[in-house]
């Protein structure tokens, strides 16, 4: 049973109140009470109850019963009412200010020039585990070694809200890699240069990314990017859309 849909405490205690309560007095006053004179005061004993005695009683009791049972069920619904609205009311605030983060991958063809080179924030280079390094040694020796192929690894949020501690992994057989790792605003581009080496024995090669950040309620969400290249570019890319994967405990209802 999903944990939604279990009765409340609330409800089992009333439905416990509700049968309980004149299932034990049904019984005191059938077999009679515990010898306490203050008890036997107040109430009738077995041998003095008869018909007409059980006949008030519960017609007293299931009168009451009519009035009682459809207020508790108004309560209750009235209540349930509110949490869906208030969870609505939280999900539309959570995606009011959603982040997405995107990653866009552009084979570099030529080595571009020093008003294009400005605009990168670093190079990462596979020789070094993908270590991001200055741009300023991406140099044009650099991008005529062989055998690295270089990409405008571009980095930008295109969600309304921030996104907060942004790690970008790249998964190769037998490693994974942290290729990028900040806070990624709406309005910051990050463009860095990312060096790959082609396929060798194969003629693609795949390189897996995983993209996962968090929006300013602390909400953890995640991305994939699947690109293949060969020796010429870009073969085909899948990107998944953003996945949550983790709810803060603010929007935990």
């Amino acid at each position: 049973m999903d944990k939604k849909s279990k009765p409340g405490h609330e409800t089992i205690v009333f439905l416990f109140l509700l049968l309980g309560v004149p299932l034990v007095i049904n019984l005191l006053l059938t077999y009679g009470l515990p010898n306490i004179p203050f008890l036997k005061s107040l109430f009738l004993t077995g041998e003095n109850l008869n018909n007409a005695t059980w006949l008030d009683f519960w017609g007293s009791y299931l009168g009451a019963l009519i009035g009682v049972v459809p207020a508790y069920l108004a309560l209750t619904e009235s209540r349930k009412q509110a949490k869906q609205q208030q969870r609505e009311s939280l999900e539309a605030r959570r995606c009011s200010l959603m982040p997405i983060v995107d990653l866009t991958l552009f084979h570099l063809q030529s080595f571009p020039s020093s008003e294009e080179r400005s605009k990168y924030f670093g190079y990462i280079r596979e020789r070094d585990s993908y270590i991001s390094v200055i741009p300023e040694e991406f140099t044009e020796e650099a991008y005529h070694e062989k055998p690295y192929c270089y990409y405008d690894f571009y980095v930008r949020n295109i969600g309304p809200g921030p996104s907060l501690g942004a790690t970008i992994t790249l998964t190769t057989p037998g490693k994974q890699d942290m290729v990028f790792y900040g806070d990624v605003s709406t309005t910051l581009d990050v463009h860095q240069i990312l060096e790959i080496q082609p396929p060798v024995i194969t003629p693609t090669r795949t390189l897996d990314f995983c993209i996962r950040y968090q929006d300013v309620f602390e909400n953890v969400y995640e991305r994939t990017l699947k690109v293949i290249v060969d020796f010429e570019g870009i073969v085909e890319d899948e990107f998944s859309p953003p996945k949550l994967i983790k709810r803060s405990a603010y929007f935990d209802l």
